[in-house]
Parts: C-alpha cells; structure tokens; sequence
C-alpha cells in the first residue's frame, strides 16, 4: 500500500525542517526532526543517538560558527505503509563563506522515518558521502 499524498507531503517538510535547521544552527529544532531515540549515522558512523545528543551535535556547531551551509535535496524516494517509512534522497551542500565554490559535499541520504502522534520523525538518518570536502576530513 502507498502511503496517502498528506504522509508524502509532511515527509517532504520533514526533509525540508531537517536543513534548515541544521543550516541555521536551530538546535531543538533540529532534534525535533528526530524520534526520542534518534539517531544520525554519517559515513556508517553514529554521530549522535537521542534528543541530547543530537541537540547538542548542532548547538556545538552553532558555537563554532562553522560549517556555515545550505543544503539542497532531490530526487526523494518515499516507499512506506502506516506508519512506516523508508526514504532516499540525493544531497547537495554548498559552504555560503566568501565566495561561490564547488559544492562543499555531495552525498546520498537512506532513512527510516515513523510516524508517532500523527508526525513524521527520522528514526534513523543516514548520510553516505559520494564526493567533497566531509570524504576527505576537511
């Protein structure tokens, strides 16, 4: 079974709340995109479980002021049921310093989102990069 066009809709705006948080620094917003016990895994490594946790993983980058990015994502892939999804997605992020360069990464998302009390949240993201400046440690 699809799930319903409003379920599509509200994890397109999950994506969409996802980046701007993270690219404005908003902390509890951020970990607002997550369950309880979410989790956001990079490169096959856990950065941070739980709202803490992940709250904490942006509000450490809002005080260092970097990396200041915008993020784009595209051709989303939403497979789902109830109140189950799984989603994939390309990512696109550009450091917004002086200047506009080569994107500063370039990567693939592979989530598992649920939905609970009637709102999508990721259980667990997972970012994966293909190219830029996060594969190389810079």
């Amino acid at each position: 079974m699809v799930l319903p066009l409003e379920d599509r809709i509200a994890l397109h705006e999950l994506i969409a709340t996802y980046n701007h948080a993270v690219d404005h620094h908003e902390a509890e917003a951020y970990a607002a995109t997550f369950t309880p016990d979410g989790a956001l895994v990079a490169n096959g490594e856990e950065r941070a479980r739980g709202t803490v946790a992940l709250t904490e993983y942006i509000a450490k980058r809002r005080r260092t002021g970097e990396p200041r990015l915008r993020h784009w994502v595209n051709n989303i892939l939403i497979d789902g049921e109830g109140d189950r999804a799984r989603l994939k997605a390309y990512v696109m992020a550009f450091n917004i310093g002086p200047g506009l360069e080569a994107p500063y990464v370039m990567g693939e998302y592979e989530d598992d989102a649920v939905k609970i009390d009637g709102a999508w949240r990721f259980e667990t993201r997972r970012m994966t990069v293909v190219a830029g400046g996060s594969l190389t440690g810079r």
